[in-house]
Parts: C-alpha cells; structure tokens; sequence
C-alpha cells in the first residue's frame, strides 16, 4: 500500500489493510486459512507510517507523510493475492500497545 501524493488530498487518519489469496470465492477475505500465511511472520516495511496492529491477515497502519508506504513481502508468488484497503477515521487502542 503506498501513495505518492502530487495533488494534495488529505491524509487519511488510519487504514485498514486485509489480504487473503484470491481462490476463486465470492468472499476471499471469508475464505482466509492461517496456513496460507500469517502476517506477523512476513517481512514488512513502513515508510512514513505507524504499525498500529497487526492480526494473521489485516493491519492497520497510520500514515504519517503524504509518500507514505507499507509493503509486505514473502506470499506464494504463484498464487493471486486479493487486498481491500479502506479508510478508517478513529482506531481503538492505547498509546504503547
């Protein structure tokens, strides 16, 4: 997830990040199976971002600079992986955690 931002819209608060490969279901993210990769294990990369949790298939990053960027490395790259972003106002949690 990145954005390399020249026009000037406001940076979003949060975003929540679910991935799960594309298996051909209507739902992808329902059809998740924690054999097929666990997040936490995966290498991960923010710039201009805050990890702000981190779960077996989501995340969700605070974006602190308008070139912000999180990249995931270490999926099965002979499979299609299916990513939903979506723009989060306010995240329940405690500085610290």
């Amino acid at each position: 997830v990145s954005r390399d931002n020249s026009v000037g819209t406001p940076l979003p608060p949060f975003l929540s990040v679910r991935l799960a490969y594309d298996n051909g279901s209507p739902s992808p993210l329902g059809a998740y199976f924690s054999a097929d990769f666990q997040l936490p294990k995966l290498k991960r990369t923010l710039y201009a971002a805050e990890l702000i949790s981190i779960t077996e298939n989501s995340a969700t990053i605070r974006p602190l600079g308008d070139d912000f960027s999180f990249d995931i490395t270490g999926f099965d790259s002979n499979r299609d992986l299916y990513v939903k972003v979506n723009v989060l106002e306010s995240v329940n949690f405690q500085e610290g955690e």
